[in-house]
This record gives structure tokens, sequence and C-alpha cells, in this order.
């Protein structure tokens, strides 16, 4: 049996036993009833065949890919209803570009616009009217729909009728206790949708209502109020029904019915001049009750609607409010600086943290948010891994079409440093990932938010043109569509840029296969990013604009409704020792004296102290570490009254005795700073200002005997150890200096008073003869000198190390490489373990054992608090760190608290 467009059938049990199948042809939606409940609801659209099986015992539902959608004994089932959606018949208003507005209901009616705009709604796939009347007040704009001689209009208010609408109140909380009409025609009689003041509601609150005038008498207003308080921003479909056979009013509130409320006599009409409809306030004599916020659909229908029919109407709004899932990657941070992936998925996330990772309560995003200290674009020491090496069904889902998205913030100093900085990625010589990119693939020549997928032979640099402001959060969507050859960009729910992305799907090199968020992938987590991201997903399709419109949507709400934090700027050192009875200091801005804090361990929840906090100044707080308090890692929660802000995740390691302060050496010079550059001058000029301990610097040796700094090999594509001092003395650093030369270098500490030693890098040349002849001129330059005081070698080739020994037997020489215990290095007259960090994680106990040979003890290149803090603990007696500022904050602490 067919099943035509436009009926409705039902049929009973034993009807349904007669056929062995029917196919839907229908663009409605089938209910399956059992004891007067729906157990079933399907749209047609998605039902290719209703069957009876198993010897006509059981009914089954499918899909047209053949998928079972239902299955169930015929016994378990009372009957089938197909529904066809209903007609708004008397009233269906659409809103235009142009800010007016036209009924397509058969009836046509002439709407009049008054001050209204409108603005298209990608959820909604339509123009929306919004409306910045007074809530409740004072009416500038509004649509008006005059009845007065409509006599068919009124005959279907008369005999039972119902309306609906979709609406989006918009105000500042708390709500003004008004009756603020969005769809209304009332003046002592009539019918509309309306918010309620307090002493009619449901619940004694300003409640969405629908408000029809029945009586027996003159006027009975019948408050069908639903006991839900629009909240600011967020969009409600509303239905309203007077029953006049039934005697009833209901309302529906997002398909779920709030209310019923007996309703017996007849309809009572505005009062003459007030026979009109308003949208966006109430009729009446003027325009009054103004609505604040936006009205998606306003329609009348004939007649009062049946629940099913409530149903396909709700099902329409849903489906557009639906948000995707994202079905490869959904991760979700938690409390103790870990992280969850929430998508079918369950990828394993691997949490890589030492002291530039740490997670905290947001109560604008209501979620945990991750909080990254790494280097901009530059060295990681904080990252989440997820790695899809071995996840065939990951890989399918990137390389067919994907969805990347991320709500970020940055935290640098502007200027931006002119880097790849990268949040969210998979990249090396292949893969996918968001980030800020160089100026130089800019779309407006900026570092702008970016999608990079690499496809087609080629990277895809799909730039926004939009620069990241410090402290600004951003939604960044990138979608590849493999089908279209497209790939798009997507800020804060709008496009920006669109590109060709034909071909195939190129995935990163076999020890890349993982996505970092934080970073980027590679070998080794690399191009930093400092600051937050809030969400990480990935969808296996490439998102459609009105998918990102809904997902955007969902952020922007809560934006809107951000919550302002008690305290802002705060600051702290998380990883330090700290005696019992000593302080630790929280700076920010907006504590107050009656302020306390909670420390709640992250690995065993029941240890939780309340702590007083002494105001420091304007500063901030500090706070006495009372008798019992245990090392470990804390989340510390600022309580003030009955509000809480969450201040972050602290590492606290009690000692009986500080550890000695580490001295600071700047790694490369002070570089990250304004007018500085890597190993030039300036660098060495903004060392020796802060009178750190030292200034490393790296040196080349030309093929004609001069000494040249520079960190690589080549630079502006010269290759400087192949080259005459003629060749190389024009080139220019990024801050327009000329590469400098050792000779330079010592000229300017002989004239400085600053105690700042030149750390002097000898880097490894071509062949060991060059190595030789490398060191004996740097030694032969700095005796020329006579600076020989303020002078410390370093270099990972051991020989070197070993002729400057040779040459000099009081110079102070340490070796880089790693990988040699302390008293082998001893024995070859070297004086100092300059050591990556990981070398003193994975072999503690060489500080010690250098320090007892009377060796320094020197790790690189150290920029996070957290892992200076850690070092300094570890009894490391230097730190070589891009940060020097930051390692000066540690190095004032562990003086200040001897």
């Amino acid at each position: 049996m067919n099943i035509k467009n436009n009926i409705l059938i039902k049929l009973s049990l034993v009807s349904c036993l007669i056929f062995c199948g029917f196919w839907l042809i229908a663009q409605n939606d089938l209910f399956i009833y059992k004891n007067g409940s729906i157990i079933f609801q399907g749209s047609t659209e998605n039902i290719d065949q209703v069957k009876i099986e198993d010897n006509k015992t059981k009914i089954s539902i499918y899909d047209t890919s053949g998928k079972t959608l239902y299955s169930e004994a015929l016994t378990q089932i009372d009957s089938i209803t197909l529904i066809e959606k209903p007609i708004a018949d008397v009233l269906d208003v659409v809103f235009n570009e142009d800010g007016s507005a036209t009924d397509i209901s058969p009836m046509k009616n002439n709407i009049e616009a008054v001050g209204t705009k409108t603005y298209y709604n990608d959820i909604y796939n339509r123009y929306v009217s919004t409306f910045d009347n007074t809530w409740a007040g004072k009416t500038s704009s509004y649509y008006k729909i005059n009845y007065a001689n409509n006599q068919a209009f009124k005959d279907a208010l008369a005999d039972g009728h119902t309306l609906e609408a979709v609406v989006m109140a918009n105000y500042e909380s708390p709500i003004a206790n008004g009756e603020a009409k969005f769809f209304a025609s009332h003046e002592r009689g009539g019918t509309g949708l309306m918010v309620c003041k307090t002493n009619n509601g449901m619940n004694e609150t300003n409640e969405l209502t629908f408000l029809p005038n029945v009586s027996s008498g003159n006027s009975t207003w019948r408050w069908g109020t639903s006991g839900i308080v629009p909240q600011p921003r967020e969009y409600y479909h509303i239905i309203g029904v007077w029953n006049k056979e039934e005697a009833k009013v209901y309302i529906y509130i997002n398909g779920e019915l709030k209310n019923t409320v007996d309703t017996e006599g007849n309809f009572i009409f505005p009062v003459n001049g007030s026979d009109w409809f308003a949208i966006g306030c109430d009729a009446g004599p003027t325009a009054q009750l103004g609505w604040s916020g936006d009205v998606v659909i306003a329609r009348i229908y004939d007649k009062p609607l049946k629940d099913t029919e409530v149903k396909l109407l709700w099902n329409d709004i849903e489906k557009l409010q639906k948000k995707p899932v994202a079905d490869i990657l959904d991760v979700v941070f938690k409390t103790d600086g870990t992280a969850e992936d929430i998508s079918p998925m369950k990828n394993v996330i691997t949490t890589n943290n030492s002291g530039a990772l740490s997670t905290y309560y947001s109560n604008t995003y209501k979620r945990f948010v991750a909080k990254f200290g790494n280097t901009w674009a530059g060295a990681t020491s904080g990252f989440y891994r997820i790695d899809y090496a071995n996840n065939e069904a990951f890989k399918e889902a990137l390389k067919d079409g994907h969805t990347l998205e991320a709500v970020v913030m940055a935290d640098f100093e502007p200027p931006i440093s002119n880097g790849e900085a990268k949040f969210f990625s998979s990249h090396e010589t292949g893969g996918t990932g968001l980030m800020v990119c160089k100026t130089d693939r800019g779309l407006n020549g900026k570092n702008e938010l970016s999608f990079l997928p690499h496809v087609g032979g080629d990277w895809k640099f799909v730039t926004s043109g939009i620069a990241p402001q410090p402290q600004i959060y951003y939604h960044i969507i990138g979608t590849w569509n493999k089908e279209e050859g497209k790939a798009r960009i997507y800020i804060n729910g709008e496009l920006k840029n669109t590109i060709e992305a034909v071909g195939e799907f190129k995935f990163p090199k076999d020890n890349s296969n993982w996505f970092a968020i934080g970073c980027d992938a590679g070998p080794t987590a690399q191009l930093g990013w400092s600051g937050d991201v809030v969400l990480a997903r990935i969808y296996d399709n490439p998102l459609t604009p009105h998918d990102v419109a809904v997902l955007w949507d969902e952020v922007k709400k809560l934006q809107e409704n951000a919550v302002v934090d008690m305290v802002s700027d705060i600051d702290f050192i998380s990883g330090i020792a700290v005696k019992i009875g000593a302080t630790y200091n929280i700076s920010g801005t907006g504590f107050t004296e009656d302020d306390k804090v909670i420390f709640t361990s992250v690995t065993d929840a029941s240890n939780i102290q309340t702590l007083n906090c002494t105001l420091n100044g304007e500063n901030g707080i500090y706070i006495t570490i009372p008798e019992g308090f245990q090392s470990g890692q804390y989340r510390m929660m600022l309580l003030r009254g009955e509000n809480r802000q969450d201040l972050g995740l602290t590492k606290l390691q009690i000692v009986t005795k500080m550890p000695q302060p580490a001295q600071i050496i700047a790694h490369r010079g002070y570089w990250d700073t304004e007018g500085s550059a890597q190993n030039s001058l300036t660098a060495i000029r903004k060392a020796q200002e802060l009178n750190l301990y030292g200034s490393e610097l790296d040196i080349w040796l030309t093929t004609d005997g001069h000494l040249v700094l520079n960190h690589d090999a080549t630079l502006n594509g010269v290759t400087i150890q192949n080259s005459t001092y003629e060749q190389v003395k024009d080139l220019t650093l990024s801050n327009g200096e000329k590469i400098a030369q050792l000779s330079d270098c010592l000229t300017l500490i002989k004239e400085s008073e600053s105690p700042t030693k030149l750390i002097i890098e000898i880097k490894t040349h071509s062949t060991a003869e060059r190595n030789m002849a490398a060191a004996k001129a740097a030694v032969e330059a700095v005796a020329e000198s006579r600076m020989q005081n303020k002078v410390e070698y370093i270099a990972f080739d051991l020989d070197i190390c070993k002729k400057i020994v040779s040459l000099d037997a009081s110079a102070k020489v340490s070796y880089l490489a790693g990988g040699i215990a302390p008293e082998t290095l001893h024995t070859y007259g070297i004086s100092g373990l300059d050591y990556h960090i990981q070398e003193f994680r994975d072999n503690p106990q060489w500080i010690k054992q250098a320090k007892d040979r009377g060796m320094s003890v020197n790790v690189w290149t150290v920029n996070s608090i957290g892992d200076i803090a850690e070092m300094t603990n570890a009894g490391v007696q230097f730190v070589t760190t891009d940060k020097p500022l930051d390692a000066l904050k540690v190095k004032q602490y562990y003086e200040n608290n001897q």
C-alpha cells in the first residue's frame, strides 16, 4: 500500500497484520503509539520502508541505506499515525532583507512595518527581525497586521486557534518585571504570546506565556504560563493553543507541554481600534509593552493543534538548532591539568607538562580551559598529544574531507612576533592544523589566524585576514571539502576566506602522526602557543555554513553572557619551593581584604584547605603556608562570600631549607624585546642592562679567520664558514644590525661596568680541523682583549671543549651535548655540565655529582617559570633562557626567601 501526500492514516494493530509491507512517500512524520504514548517518531524524509515481517508478527522501519530505525513485535504497539505538518492558514510571517515582512499564508494579510530592521540568520536560514524597544515599555519598531475588517481572520480566532513563534530575548540580567510582548493583540480582550509579570507566573517568575481572553461573561484572561523564564540571547520555540471544544489552553516550549489551563467560554476580541496583531510589542490603541530581541517566526493557525502536530513543528526548529557532533575528536580539559576525548573515538590524550601548561575553570565558557605558557612560535614545554599513527578510522576521516574547530586566546606582549604559532595542529611535511601564520603568508600581510591542510601536493594557506589581539577569544573553524575541492576558514561565524584545495590529503611524516594542542606536532613538539585553548574538535565531514553558524551561536551566547572575573591579571609562580610559615604570593588586580583561597589537591580531593589572604599593596595577596601543608599540585579557588573564581593550578614543594637561586644566562642574548635580535650587539646590551650572569652567543669562523655571530650555519642564504669576512660583513639581522664579530662583543663587555659575561658557544664546523681552528681563534681573541675573567665557553663537540682546556687551563668550559657523566668530563678538565633539561630529569644524581667535584651545572634552554623553578629546586646553578625577565622573577623569589 502506498501512503500519499497530505493524508492522515491510523492503522490499528489488526490492520497492520494484513500487510506485508508499505512504502512512505509523504514528507511528514510517522508516529507509533503504545498505551497512548509515542514510542517512535521519524520523518518520512529519512524512512524508506515500513515492513511487517516474521510471519506478520513484527514491524520494522528502514532508512534508505537499509539501516533499521525501529523494530518491535506487533503486540507491543497500538497504532501507527502518519501526520502532515500543519499549515499556518491565518498568518505566516516572513521577514525580508529590507526590514519589511510578507504574509505567505493563504490569507495574504497586509503587514505594515514601522521602524523595523532585519538580518540574515544562518541558523534558521531566513531573515530575522530584531527589535531594540524598551523591555515592556516604549516601542519604536514593530509590525502591524490589521484584521479589523477581516471576518475570516476573526472567525479563525473565535472558534479555537494556535499561535506559534520563535523568539530570543535581549536584556541585561536581571529581567525587568513587566509584560513584554512579542506577538500579541491585546486590549481588554484578544490573544497573544508574551512574557508575564511575576505575580501571574506559574512559579512567580517572568515566564513565557500564552494569553487568550476567553470568557462566559465580559472578559477573563487565561494565563497559560510556562514556568520558563527566557534567558538572554537564548532562542525559544513557543506554541499557544486554545481548544474551544475541549475548553483548554495549552502552552508548549521547545516541543514540551508546560501547562494546561481550563478555559470555558467564548473568545473576547480586543476593543475597537486594537483589533490588530503586533509583532515586537502589543497592539492597543498605540503600540505598547515593547519587545527587545529577535523574532524568527510568527504564525497563526485556524485550528487548535494537537500534541503530535506541535512536535512536528518543533522538530523542524530543533533540526536547525541541532549542533553537529565532533565524531573524531572532542577535547575536554580537566581539573588536574589532563584532558579527555569525549568523541565516539575516545582517543587517548597524553599530557606533556614541564611547567608551561595548566587548566582553570572559566565561568564564562562553563568548562576547564587549558592555559599554555610556551614561547610564542618557539620552544614548547607544555602540550597535549593525540596519537593517530595506528588509528585507520582517524586517518580515513581526515583524508576524505574534515573540519577543525577551536576557541583560543593569544597571550603575548605587542607587537606580535613574526613566527608560526600553532595551537591545534599535526604538521610535518604534510598534515592539517589551525595556527597563526607568518606575515608573508597572510591575506593582508599580517600574522593571521589560519587553517593549513596539505592537499594536492602543497600547503593550502587558508588565511583569514584576522591578526589575533592579545587577551581576545576567537572561534575558528577550518573546513576542507574534498568533493568541492575547496578549503574555508571562518572566524566568529563569518566566512573569511575560500581557496582552491583540489587533490589528495597528505599525512605528516611517520614520526609526526599525532595532533598537538598547544603547539605543532613534528618529531618533537614545536612552534609553541602562548595563551588559552577553550576547545579543540575534529569532525569527519566538512561542515556546512549552517553547521558553523550553530557552533558559533553556542560560543557567542557564552561570550555575550560573560561572567566578569572578580580578579584579573592573575600571576603566580608554580613549582617553587616554599617553607612552612613562609608566604606564597599571587599577584592580580581586584583582590579584597576579606578574600580567601581554597587549595584543593588534584590527587587527593579530601585534601582541601581554605587559607586567609593578606593584601600585598595593590599588587595582589600573600598567603602564609600553614603547618601540615603537603607538597603537591593544587587548584586554587578564590572565595569571596558566596562567589568563587578559579585562579589556576599551582605546584608547591615544601622544603625545610630553601635552594639557592640559579643565575640567569640570556640565550643568544636578550633578543625577545623591542629593537633586539638574536646574536646581536643590542641583545648583549639588553642582557647587560638586566645585570644577568651571562649573555650566550654563537660563533663561526670565516675562511679568512674572522669570528662572527650567528646561530645557524647560514644567514640570508650565505654559508658563513665557507665565506670570507668580506662576503658576510654586510649581512643584516632582523633588527637592522649588521652581523657582529666576536671582537665587537669583547669590546662591549670591556667598556661596560655590568657584570654580565659572554658565554661563547663555538659551533660545530664542517671538519675537525675547522673546529680546532675556531676554538684556537676564540681563545686567542679573548686573551688579546684580556677579558678572560668575563668569558666562559660552551660547545656540543667534546673535542672543542678539550681543545679550549688545552689552550687555557683556567678557562671555564662546559659541555652541551649531554649523555656523559660528570666524573668523565672532570677527567678531561672540563669544568661544567650544560645539559638539556631532560638530561637532568633522567639523571638527577648528576647535579650533586658535578657540584661535589667543583663543577658548574647549567640547564638549557628553559623558558617556562615552572621549569625554571623545578631546576632551581633540583640544585642547578645556572639557567639559560629566552625569557630572562621570567627567570629573574624566580631568582628574586628564591633570594627573598632564603
